[in-house]
């Protein structure tokens, strides 16, 4: 059943990668996610952090009242943090209601194709650059199917493990997808 859903989670992910979303008529392509899954055991996740504060002890960078949209009905936005902090992310909660699961926005590219973060994603610099506020907390992601055209642009899909203390080394706890392939970007073709 664990691995079921989280093929599906993957497939979902891999689908929304190329895509365009739509914040106040800019327009921005998801360029790198990461896959966050509290509802299968991911103790990254932040819903799974707040749920189960016995099983992951490190100290986490999320706000306890905002951690409950990760368990609303998708797709929409959500940040880990209010106000302006450097850890401030930005999640894209895709479950249905109850489902705790989300794609971490880990880069993008403007409609000129520029990235907006580092080859490796630079979260926080990335929600700022596109202009994502609080008041974007539980909005509706307005998403564009550009996938296609995307690719046929000169870029392909690179999966690679979670990236974590500066590298894609995936989890940095034990547990049975530690080392699976939870973040896909896209790269220029070679």
């Amino acid at each position: 059943m664990i691995a079921s859903q989280e093929a599906l989670a993957l497939d979902v992910m891999e689908s929304f990668l190329g895509s365009t979303i739509v914040i106040r008529d800019k327009k921005f392509i998801l360029s790198n996610l990461e896959l966050y899954y509290g509802g299968i055991g991911d103790m990254a996740h932040d819903w799974y952090r707040s749920s189960f504060p016995d099983r992951y002890t490190k100290k986490s960078k999320h706000s306890k009242i905002n951690t409950d949209a990760q368990i609303s009905k998708g797709p929409i936005f959500y940040f880990n943090q209010k106000g302006q902090g450097r850890f401030k992310r930005c999640d894209i909660v895709i479950g249905n209601e109850g489902v705790a699961v989300s794609f971490l926005i880990r880069n993008a590219l403007d409609s000129d194709l520029n990235s907006l973060g580092t080859i490796n994603g630079q979260p926080n610099v990335v929600l700022k650059k596109m202009g994502l506020s609080d008041h974007d907390h539980l909005q509706t992601v307005r998403m564009i199917d550009t996938k296609d055209e995307v690719l046929s642009r000169g870029f392909e899909i690179q999966k690679l493990k979670r990236f974590t203390n500066g590298k894609f080394n995936g989890f940095d706890y034990d547990c049975p997808f530690a080392r699976k392939e939870w973040n896909y970007r896209l790269v220029k073709s070679t």
